[in-house]
């Protein structure tokens, strides 16, 4: 038992499952132990890449965003020697820039998506490079979760009011007949206005005031959050 706990790297499930295999290799009257280590050497990586998503990718994407780059580079390595899919690591790299980055630093999702891009033009061993430069830089850029908050904000404004009437002077007068029902009427074009902008809401009536969007002041997502208090539409503007 020793041996197979040192080579499932101490994971119970893996255990019991090669346990069990050597239950049922013993019944046929075939060695348990002869048997079983050739199912786990035939297993190993495929098996141990589906626990990694349960343990070491966890914790990968938990050392990130807790801003640390050295556990980071640690789980990533020790995931990519398992055997587990780089593309997979990239793919839950290019979420979780946006997703815990966001507008902190969005050069944080174009890192992302080009070590996917480098990945798939070097492979392995060399495109350790951009998945190790892609890791640590997620893990040091400063966090935001608005993104995440700003599409369950949407969600529930679409829950609580469905397909609220888009005001009229938003709607399109591209036949006579919208014209007399005063489509357009009213509109501000942003480009006549100083500044280029207009202050009046866009939303449907029912939901004018409502903030969906509320940027924090991490990183450079506190210049988004300032642009719009200039605006009036900041936390706490009508």
């Amino acid at each position: 038992m020793f041996y197979f706990s040192t080579l499932c790297s101490g994971a119970t499930t893996y255990i019991l499952h090669i346990s069990a295999v050597a239950r049922r290799a013993k019944a046929i009257g075939v060695s348990a132990f002869k048997s079983t280590v050739e199912v786990v050497q035939g297993l190993h990586h495929s098996v141990h890449s589906h626990l990694l998503e349960n343990r070491d990718h966890c914790a990968f994407i938990k050392a990130m965003r807790a801003s640390d780059p050295d556990a980071a580079a640690y789980y990533l390595q020790r995931m990519v020697d398992a055997g587990e899919d780089p593309l997979f690591i990239l793919r839950r790299m290019v979420i979780f820039a946006s997703e815990d980055i966001g507008h902190a630093d969005p050069r944080a999702l174009v890192v992302a998506t080009a070590a996917v891009d480098s990945f798939r033009f070097i492979g392995l061993p060399e495109g350790m490079y951009p998945l190790m430069q892609a890791a640590t830089y997620l893990a040091c850029a400063p966090k935001s979760d608005t993104v995440k908050r700003t599409i369950g904000a949407a969600k529930a404004a679409v829950s609580d009011h469905g397909n609220a009437p888009v005001p009229t002077r938003y709607r399109n007068a591209a036949t006579g007949l919208q014209k007399e029902l005063g489509y357009g009427e009213g509109y501000q074009y942003p480009h006549h206005h100083e500044g280029h902008i207009v202050t009046e809401s866009a939303l449907p009536d029912v939901l004018a005031g409502r903030r969906l969007f509320e940027p924090t002041t991490q990183g450079e997502e506190a210049e988004l959050s300032e642009r719009l208090r200039l605006w009036g539409r900041g936390p706490g503007d009508a």
